[in-house]
């Protein structure tokens, strides 16, 4: 659904999703709840310096989305009685801290479905790296990781402190203590998630002491919204890296300012998709995805399936949307 005109009568442009359109020809169709969000506003078009009643005028104009059922909303807007709130939280990727942070590349964090994709990917004719490799099910391995926080806080002067972080997080019921993940139960079967014991860390010196163990997380639920997505709950252990003046806490952090938890995952790819060179291919490869795809000249050739997976915390309702290229050598 989106806003077409909020000039004057307020008109918009509602469509529905397979699901929905299935519910409503059986006569099922009946709207529980709703979200706004704010996707394509860009709030640093606000100049308060200007010294005129219009430095919001921008944002105001800006264009607004058709409606879609491909897109996923990132920005849900929250409602809160507080007028005390100074700073919002975000979820950032974290690949500073010593604990296998898997990297993005070309925009996507590939998923090795199984041992012998892994090696052909980590070779230095591939990926040439494992830190851009995920491999399937695997606790130990390269995993996510995710931070909440206040960032840009700290440039404001409100320091990754243990005192800030209850001030700024705590006190105002900012804490994401878990998140919930949405991914496609078509290609993923589960999740690993942190254990209640994995923490994010620094020691008096700066020194990094954080420790990340995984375990397995089954789906909780199907997503409603979502057609063919299940949610899972992970834990979002607290985070403990705060500010030092020896060494800047923003070495192992990628959020400046009071930190308040963090998340972690792997995935494990559906079993249909795990087969070795040589074996059965899945046609899911040939319907969702592409097939003995020459990508990297490496002798190899692959199959693959791209899909997101979303991440939203369970108190700020804050999401960031995560790209998989689940892949598997074919010859």
């Amino acid at each position: 659904m989106a806003f077409l005109d909020n000039s004057g009568d307020i008109i918009l442009d509602a469509v529905l999703t397979t699901e929905g359109r299935r519910r409503m020809s059986a006569g099922t169709f009946n709207i529980r709840s709703y979200a706004f969000c704010d996707d394509e506003i860009d709030y640093s078009l606000f100049v308060l310096a200007t010294g005129s009643a219009f430095q919001d005028l921008e944002i105001l104009q800006t264009p607004v989305f058709e409606a879609t059922t491909e897109v996923y909303p990132q920005s849900t807007l929250i409602s809160t009685a507080r007028n005390d709130i100074l700073y919002m939280p975000v979820i950032n990727t974290n690949t500073l801290v010593n604990q296998n942070p898997a990297v993005a590349t070309s925009g996507f964090y590939y998923v090795a479905v199984n041992s012998e994709t892994y090696s052909a990917l980590a070779a230095s004719t591939a990926l040439g790296d494992k830190k851009y490799i995920l491999e399937s099910g695997s606790p130990t391995g390269e995993r996510i990781i995710l931070e909440a926080g206040l960032d840009g806080a700290g440039s404001d002067g409100i320091l990754g402190t243990p005192a800030n972080r209850t001030s700024y997080l705590v006190n105002m019921n900012m804490i994401d203590d878990m998140f919930m993940a949405y991914a496609d139960s078509r290609f993923v079967g589960s999740l690993l998630g942190p254990k209640a014991t994995s923490v994010l860390s620094n020691n008096s010196t700066g020194a990094d002491t954080s420790a990340i163990a995984m375990t397995p997380i089954a789906a909780s639920a199907k997503t409603r919204w979502m057609e063919n997505y299940n949610s899972y709950s992970l834990r979002g252990p607290a985070n403990k890296i705060y500010y030092n003046t020896t060494t800047p806490a923003t070495t192992l952090s990628v959020i400046n300012g009071p930190r308040s938890t963090f998340t972690a995952l792997n995935i494990n790819v559906d079993t249909e998709l795990t087969s070795i060179v040589g074996g059965a291919r899945s046609a899911k490869y040939n319907l969702y995805g592409a097939i003995g795809q020459n990508l990297f000249s490496d002798g190899n050739t692959y199959d693959y399936i791209d899909t997101p997976v979303w991440i939203q915390g369970n108190t700020s309702l804050r999401q960031v949307r995560i790209d998989l290229r689940i892949i598997r050598r074919a010859s």
